[in-house]
């Protein structure tokens, strides 16, 4: 495993940094991430990279479900901290992952509501038109007008149940990032509400 050389500190993280807070200012909408010609293990799609370049460092921490290659790719290319998935910043898991994971994560307090994970979801493909073997979300609430259908093929629907009952006590919850293989990504703040069917 090697240091990625091809994405720029300063410049590449300021623009993709602004592509990640636009698709969570508007929850529902599909947003594209720069393609790099990154050497990410097998299950980190690039997507979940270009973000993790972007927004993890030595001040933050980070917990990768299910691959301890992903977790010595991120420290190595991030600085960044791991740490147990009960006290990360930024948790990475599939999609098609189970999803008890997401109770024990950290979803803030009363007094601290913004000290809450927020969790990147790796999902095979996301799109505005119908797929087959997929789940759909409906997105509600702060930055979209009306809703806002998306589809996910490789979703876990019972992710997203845990996901309504984490976040019914708003400000407390968890934030998402749906990322596909396609350099795609989806925003779900804590803040919005959404349906979904399968």
């Amino acid at each position: 495993m090697k240091k990625e050389i091809c994405f720029e500190e300063v410049f590449d993280a300021q623009e993709q940094f602004r592509i990640v807070l636009d698709a969570m200012a508007h929850p529902g909408i599909i947003y594209h991430l720069k393609d790099f010609d990154f050497e990410a293990p097998p299950y980190l799609s690039n997507a979940s990279a270009v973000i993790a370049f972007a927004l993890l460092n030595s001040d933050v921490s980070f917990h990768a479900i299910g691959d301890a290659h992903i977790s010595d790719y991120l420290a190595l290319n991030t600085g960044a901290v791991e740490e147990t998935f009960e006290k990360a910043d930024f948790v990475f898991i599939n999609g098609n992952n189970n999803a008890d994971v997401l109770f024990k994560l950290k979803y803030g307090n009363l007094s601290y509501p913004e000290d809450s994970a927020t969790v990147l979801i790796d999902v095979e493909e996301i799109s505005k038109f119908h797929l087959d073997g997929i789940t759909e979300i409906i997105f509600r609430g702060p930055g979209v007008e009306f809703e806002n259908k998306v589809f996910f093929r490789g979703l876990n629907s019972e992710i997203l149940e845990t996901v309504k009952e984490i976040n019914f006590e708003f400000p407390l919850g968890i934030d998402l990032i749906f990322c596909d293989k396609n350099n795609q990504i989806v925003g779900l703040p804590r803040s919005n509400n959404f349906d979904y069917k399968v």
